[in-house]
């Protein structure tokens, strides 16, 4: 029988396959790599360009808050003026208050009634006077009613004088003083 003798190119064929396995291992590592290296720079490239824009939303953030800030400081300027116009209009309405306090009285003071003292607190204007009979007193009370400076009139006192022949009434009217944001048309002057 013939024998024959395997072995050697048994050992040929191993070390082909384990050429092959190592060229196999060594071109999958290789491009494991590579694709490693590539996806690196492209993960790098993504966040250079995202801290790109990040920078430049920054500056127009930073370019907007300069603007807001000059815009509050604007605002707070603009209040700043209309309190005083406000505060102005306050004082040029405050000036003429004793002067229409007066022809106020004098437009609602019916004839035969006299006033001897007025008294202006802050809200309020004390009247009093004397009057020939108590129907001048309801006159005076619905004078005051139908003014605009004036409202919500109260006879506080009342009290009858007797002097010889005649009788006359001695009274005390307190009435509410509202001062109007603007003047009314019928005392609008040019």
């Amino acid at each position: 029988m013939i024998t024959i003798n395997l072995l050697p190119w048994r050992e040929a064929q191993r070390e082909i396959q384990l050429r092959h396995f190592l060229y196999g291992l060594l071109i999958g590592l290789t491009s494991i790599g590579l694709l490693t290296i590539i996806f690196q720079h492209l993960l790098t490239v993504d966040i250079v360009n995202q801290m790109a824009r990040n920078a430049y939303i920054q500056t127009q953030i930073n370019y907007y808050e300069g603007d807001i800030k000059q815009l509050n400081s604007i605002k707070s300027k603009k209040e700043r003026y209309l309190e005083k116009v406000m505060a102005l209009k306050k004082l040029q309405l405050n000036q003429i208050v004793p002067v229409y306090l007066f022809e106020t009285i004098v437009n609602v003071v019916p004839s035969g009634l006299y006033v001897v003292s007025i008294e202006k607190t802050p809200d309020h204007v004390n009247l009093t006077g004397v009057a020939q009979s108590t129907q001048q007193i309801d006159s005076l009370i619905s004078n005051i009613h139908n003014c605009h400076w004036l409202q919500t009139p109260q006879l506080t006192s009342s009290t009858t004088i007797a002097d010889q022949d005649t009788f006359t009434r001695r009274f005390v009217i307190t009435s509410k003083w509202v001062m109007p944001t603007r003047l009314p048309p019928s005392q609008v002057r040019e």
